[in-house]
């Protein structure tokens, strides 16, 4: 009778294994299938950056565009950062901000190394740090940014 209930409760308790690693192996099967999806859905995110504008007149850059952010998955601009170069490379101005309220923005930046340039064109780089609301914490990456733009002297 002893050897009954001891082969009673191996068997439960293999049997109670069992069922806890098959709920563990399903959880774990439906999470990685969730990351593998947000990931997909992330690697289609994109930023596009559209300058309408750029003058230079006297010691003051004025640039004005537009930065949109595409994505399926719900997100908040935290941080941008663009670098103002000329054609050649040669850096002119750097501006960041916080966050922009809209997708419009404009930039004045004041240097007296502007005064007597000759810029045809400034192409304006950087990247956009996008805080992507999934889970608990959400996910944060910088996204690239890139566009050129002919300059205007003078008031525009």
């Amino acid at each position: 009778m002893r050897r009954g209930r001891v082969f009673g409760s191996w068997l439960f308790g293999t049997a109670l294994t069992v069922c806890v690693l098959v709920v563990v192996l399903i959880l774990l099967v439906k999470t990685l299938s969730n990351v593998e999806r947000m990931f997909r859905e992330l690697s289609n995110a994109h930023a596009v950056l559209k300058v309408d504008h750029v003058s230079i007149e006297g010691i003051r850059l004025t640039c004005r565009g537009r930065l949109e952010v595409t994505s399926n998955v719900p997100y908040q601009v935290e941080f941008v950062q663009f670098y103002i170069t000329d054609v050649d490379g040669n850096y002119l101005a750097s501006w960041n901000a916080a966050s922009l309220n809209g997708a419009s923005f404009e930039i004045s930046i004041e240097n007296p190394k502007f005064f007597g340039t000759v810029v045809s064109k400034v192409k304006v780089h950087g990247f956009v740090k996008v805080n992507f609301l999934v889970g608990r914490y959400g996910l944060k990456l910088n996204l690239p940014v890139f566009s050129e733009a002919s300059v205007f002297r003078g008031r525009g």
